[in-house]
């Protein structure tokens, strides 16, 4: 159990540290329109990359990751909690 989630936690940690390709102008080519802000991109005058001003989750998507750390967590302790009880 503990080398799977060892593994599972490389593997996630290793997606994390791919290289960036939208090297953007902060200072320079910033630009909002109808609250959606553009950034130029650092090697092309013309192309342009969007970000909302505010990211956004949908309910569904905090309350299944809430149900499921919830899950997680009870299971975990209820494990831990039966190691260590007096039979």
């Amino acid at each position: 159990m503990k080398r799977a989630l060892l593994a599972l936690t490389i593997l996630s940690l290793s997606f994390g540290a791919v290289p960036a390709r939208a090297l953007v102008n902060y200072d320079k080519g910033s630009r909002v329109v109808k609250g959606v802000q553009l950034l130029q991109d650092h090697d092309d005058p013309t192309a342009y990359y969007y970000l909302p001003q505010f990211p956004h989750l949908s309910s569904a998507v905090v309350f299944g990751g809430l149900i499921g750390f919830n899950v997680l967590f009870v299971t975990l302790g209820l494990r831990q909690f039966r190691k260590k009880a007096v039979h």
